[in-house]
């Protein structure tokens, strides 16, 4: 996949140390994290630094929790990217989420 030069490689996983070996082998980003929906589910696998990207699902965690997800990548050097499949009100929300942090990336739009 790395002779593709995707930006990122989404990858959820439930165990940040396998989530850690993935990114270890590769030279691909990985980007995680969609479902996961508070600050503290975050905290493991940022301090393991897991992953390469932060991705927030802003309608599972909503826009105040997303905001403490982003300031714990924040911390880290992370940069985030809010993803929205939903309506028009989150995709007011995701912008907002991105207008207020210097590091989100990018704004998923799933529809």
């Amino acid at each position: 996949m790395e002779q593709f030069e995707l930006m990122w490689l989404e990858v959820d996983s439930n165990d940040p140390a396998a989530l850690l070996e993935l990114k270890k082998s590769t030279r691909i980003p990985i980007c995680s994290g969609g479902f996961l929906s508070t600050a503290k589910a975050f905290d493991p696998f940022l301090n393991m630094r897991a992953m390469d990207i932060v991705n927030v699902e802003v309608a599972g965690c909503g826009l105040t929790e997303a905001r403490r997800i982003a300031t714990l990548a924040e911390t880290r050097e992370l940069n985030i990217t809010p993803y929205n499949a939903g309506s028009h009100l989150l995709t007011f929300m995701t912008s907002q989420l991105c207008a207020i942090r210097t590091e989100c990336q990018n704004h998923g739009y799933g529809y």
